[in-house]
């Protein structure tokens, strides 16, 4: 286990060195003020006891990137391995080096949105959406072997290591399920082809939504695109078996792979039958 993170740090050291504009807007410092060859990036995994997941310690020759190490322990306790625990770490680590960008790198910034109800739990969904889909490009150029397809599907597959409990506010459970499926949306999106060029830049990603109906009975799925282009790509409605699936997707289930199974193919068919409520939309899904 030990090794496979030595291996890791080790890499995301060269790749930081070699592209520290990654790092440029996030410290005081510019990296290009330090003489040539002395310029260094170095990466350490530690018990950080701020609500920082991600902080930064200038150096004589540069900076030492700390990255708390519960989720690295956590990989290791699930026993990942090889190509797939790189995935996860890169995904996480871009993930939570974008959230200091959003100014939400501490955890009190969070809780002090979510203050606000609903609308504090959207707007966290929105910006962890957003992350998510800014973490699999980074995670795209750290690992250049990779199919973007596949560091998507992994990313969407990861937030089943985080399940609902019963007992969760119900505030939280909306977004939880709303980010697990916006994650899956993403992933097939990009396999199939959904959305494009729109979802090319990663500014852009998708944001779904399902409630009851205003009519009595009735259950309704609305898709968004929010970023630079902001699009309503469609409504359609749902029966309440869909809706009961959705609405407890992020709970442990017996069977993950056929949970998947059952919700890729439950997407699929509902942006099939989306509808803008006129008779032509303004965008295609195979734009």
């Amino acid at each position: 286990m030990l090794n496979q993170r030595k291996k890791f740090i080790a890499k995301l050291e060269d790749f930081l060195n070699n592209t520290p504009e990654y790092l440029l807007s996030l410290t005081n410092v510019g990296f290009y003020n330090f003489p040539p060859g002395k310029r260094n990036i170095k990466v350490t995994f530690v018990h950080l006891q701020a609500e920082c997941l991600i902080e930064f310690r200038e150096t004589n020759t540069g900076f030492n990137v700390l990255i708390d190490d519960e989720y690295a322990n956590k990989l290791d306790h699930f026993g990942y391995s090889g190509w797939r625990y790189e995935c996860l770490m890169a995904l996480f680590f871009f993930h939570e080096l974008y959230h200091l960008e959003q100014n939400i790198g501490h955890k009190h910034a969070i809780r002090g949105i979510r203050h606000y109800g609903y609308v504090g739990e959207f707007i966290v969904a929105t910006l962890d959406i957003k992350a998510d889909r800014v973490s699999v490009l980074g995670t795209k150029r750290f690992l250049p072997d990779l199919e973007e397809s596949v560091i998507a599907r992994v990313q969407s597959e990861s937030l089943e290591d985080f399940p609902s409990i019963k007992d969760q506010p119900a505030e939280s459970l909306w977004r939880k399920n709303r980010r697990f499926v916006a994650n899956r949306l993403q992933y097939l999106s990009i396999r199939h082809g959904l959305y494009q060029p729109f979802l090319e830049s990663v500014h852009n990603f998708l944001c779904a939504t399902w409630n009851p109906s205003t009519e009595p009975g009735y259950f309704d799925f609305s898709l968004n695109m929010f970023g630079s282009e902001m699009q309503f790509l469609g409504m359609a409605r749902i029966s309440e078996e869909e809706f009961k699936f959705l609405d407890n997707i992020t709970f442990e289930c017996e069977s993950s792979v056929l949970k998947f199974k059952v919700l890729d193919r439950m997407l699929l068919e509902i942006v099939d039958r989306l509808h803008f409520g006129n008779s032509t939309g303004l965008i295609s899904r195979f734009a």
